[in-house]
This record gives C-alpha cells, sequence and structure tokens, in this order.
C-alpha cells in the first residue's frame, strides 16, 4: 500500500484506519494537534489553520495515500468569519501539494454534514446557544468543503490524482463502553469522538432523531472504498466527491452547437472591422492585458496603435481600475512574447493566442513525471 498519511490520525475514526493501514502494511504517517506514541508510526505534529503548514507536511511526507480524518468543517466553522479564509487556503494549499506530486496519488476525506444528515430544526447544538446556529455553520463549511473538492477534482486526470469524500450523514461512536464511579454516581459512557463522551440517556435522546453507527462501520466503508472492492447490492460507493462530479450539468454535442453558432453570429456582425478585444471583465487584468495585446498584434500594431490606445480609453470609462492597472504596465515588453507567438500561429484569434500562452504557462509549472 505504501506511504499513507492520515491527518488525524489520533482521532476516533483516524486511529481505527491508522491500524487497519497498518495491518496491511502501509507505512503510516500520523499528522495531529495531539501527540502520539503508537508504534508502527511517524507522529508528525500539525495544525491545518496554520498557512503552510499542510504543504511542508506533504512536501516532506510525498504518500500515494493522504486521508484527512480531521473534521475541518468543524475546525474552521470555529474560526466565525476567518474560517472562510481558512478553509479556501487550506485546499488551495492542497491543490498546490497534489500539483507537485509525480506519483498518483489518492486524496480521500472524511467530511460531514454537519448536522449529523438532520434539517435545519435542528435540537442540538454540541452545547452551544440555539440561536447562534453553530451546527448549521458546520454544515454551510461542509458544503463549502465539498465543493473545494470537487474543483480539486476536475483539476487532475483521473490517473494523476483521485479524490474521494466520504460524507456519514449520522453519529458515529466507538464501541468500547467506559465504566467508572464518581462519588455515588456510576459513571457509564460511550466515545463520541469530537462530540466527547455521551451517557446512555445522551445517547438515546440523540439517536432518537440522527442515524447511529460504530466507527468500525464506517472504516469498513472507507476500507472498501481505498481498495476497490464493489459494494454489493442495495450499496452505493460512498464517494461523495464522484457522486457531484456525476451530478454536475456538463457540455453536451446541442451546447457545442450553440456555443459555435453564438460565435460565428458574433464574428459576422465585426465584418473584419477591428473590434474591441476584451471589456476587462474577465480576469485577472493580465488576461484583458493579453487579449489587447494579442489582438493589436495580429492586426500588426504595436502598443502605441488605436487597437490598444482605443482600448485603453474604453477601459478607462467602464473598468478604471484595469485601466490604471494596463497603464502602469510595460506594454511593449509584454507584447513581445505574445507577439513571438503570433509568428507561430498565423492568422488565428486573440483567444487562440491567449489560450496558447495559457497552456504553455500551465506546461512550465507542472514538474514532470
Amino acid at each position: 500500500m505504501g506511504r499513507v498519511t492520515v491527518l488525524g490520525g489520533t482521532g476516533l475514526l483516524g486511529r481505527t484506519l491508522v491500524d487497519r493501514l497498518i495491518a496491511r502494511g502501509a507505512q503510516v504517517v500520523v499528522a495531529d494537534r495531539r501527540q502520539c506514541t503508537d508504534g508502527g508510526v511517524h507522529y508528525h505534529c500539525l495544525d491545518v489553520r496554520e498557512p503552510g503548514a499542510l504543504a511542508a507536511l506533504l512536501a516532506r511526507y510525498p504518500s500515494d495515500l493522504i486521508i484527512n480524518a480531521i473534521n475541518i468543517a468543524t475546525v474552521f466553522s470555529e474560526l466565525g468569519p476567518d474560517g472562510y479564509e481558512g478553509m479556501v487556503r487550506y485546499h488551495a494549499e492542497l491543490f498546490d501539494a497534489l500539483k507537485h506530486h509525480t506519483a498518483p496519488t489518492t486524496y480521500l476525506q472524511i467530511g460531514t454534514t454537519g448536522s449529523g444528515g438532520l434539517g435545519f430544526d435542528i435540537p442540538f447544538t454540541h452545547g452551544a446557544a440555539v440561536e447562534d446556529l453553530p451546527i448549521i455553520h458546520k454544515a454551510a463549511f461542509a458544503g463549502m468543503s465539498s465543493q473545494l473538492l470537487v474543483l480539486i477534482s476536475r483539476s487532475f486526470s483521473a490517473d494523476q490524482v483521485r479524490v474521494a469524500e466520504v460524507k456519514p450523514g449520522l453519529a458515529i461512536f466507538g464501541e468500547r463502553i467506559l465504566c467508572l464511579n464518581h462519588g455515588r454516581l456510576r459513571v457509564v459512557t460511550i466515545d463520541g469522538g469530537e462530540s466527547g463522551a455521551y451517557t446512555a440517556d445522551e445517547l438515546a435522546l440523540l439517536t432518537r432523531y440522527m442515524g447511529f453507527t460504530s466507527v468500525d462501520r464506517i472504516a469498513d466503508k472507507i476500507m472498501r472504498l481505498l481498495t476497490g472492492d464493489r459494494p454489493g447490492a442495495g450499496q452505493v460507493a460512498y464517494d461523495a466527491t464522484a457522486a457531484l462530479n456525476g451530478a454536475i450539468i456538463g457540455e453536451d454535442a446541442h451546447d457545442r452547437e450553440l456555443r459555435d453558432g453564438t460565435l460565428d453570429r458574433m464574428n459576422l456582425m465585426m465584418d473584419d472591422h477591428a473590434s474591441l478585444p476584451a471589456t476587462g471583465n474577465l480576469g485577472p487584468p493580465s488576461i484583458t492585458r493579453d487579449l489587447v495585446l494579442a489582438a493589436a498584434a495580429l492586426g500588426g500594431q504595436d502598443s502605441r496603435g488605436f487597437i490598444v490606445q482605443d482600448t485603453l480609453d474604453y477601459l478607462a470609462t467602464t473598468q478604471s481600475s484595469i485601466a490604471e492597472y494596463l497603464g502602469a504596465q510595460d506594454l511593449e515588453a509584454s507584447m513581445v512574447p505574445i507577439r513571438d507567438l503570433v509568428q507561430t500561429m498565423g492568422q488565428v484569434r486573440p483567444w487562440q493566442v491567449l489560450e496558447r500562452a495559457l497552456d504553455e504557462r500551465r506546461m512550465k509549472r507542472t514538474p514532470d513525471a
């Protein structure tokens, strides 16, 4: 199974997965805020809220499989408004780290619905005030994470990086029941992971509304997903990322015909006249700059020609910030690589020049396999 990095490997589900992976012969790296002294694993202290921490870990331990058993929806939702930036940064770091892996890699996130599968009228809040809607905030961050994972998965070919998310919608508990005395009380509890220990009454009340499962049952499903075993009759594949990807409406042949027809009509209306190459609405501003310069180069003009100057004048009245950006640029220097591309491509459209330039930039950023 090679090297496996488990984020949150000291938690309820993380510990169980680490044991399963070691039993299958994996070299396991555990990364967590809590200390770990278990044998058979490499331990690395990690707080995913710290910028750069995830990237440093994955650079130090390139892995065939990365499992995130941290409930990051909880971790970032607890930060309030700052959690949004933290959540986006985490996934941006993850994308960048996966991009620099030279071997096929799987990233599996153990996500959450944030509310145990319940709706807005949820009676449980982990002890916080109901009016603060902490569980609903957690659900919102859980959805944000799922969508960001979909974006990451759509950034790679299937044989380069596989991104998956298992998303339990029920309450998960350990199987060991603890019993001790406190004064004259018998304290009997079961481990609810991040939610803490539950008494029998708490468990019964919770599961009156919410589904119940054991950590081993979830671990079984995760291992089945990782090993590629086929689910049995009536079961699903458990991969929320794959399901979301499959439900996203994509372009079909009719859509492509509509696009081509729209472009044909626009080109006819331009009637071979020099036309505005960009409105500035397609960001970042460098895209506007390069589209304008490509149009000028294709028209045999330099940055002082009317294509560039009239576009700058247009942008000054519609997109002043972009006009200022372009005005501060050395447009003639920026035009050199654009003109070189035009000379190799012949008479094409400005967007095709940009397509080639963007492809070449992307290739330079991608390490050789």
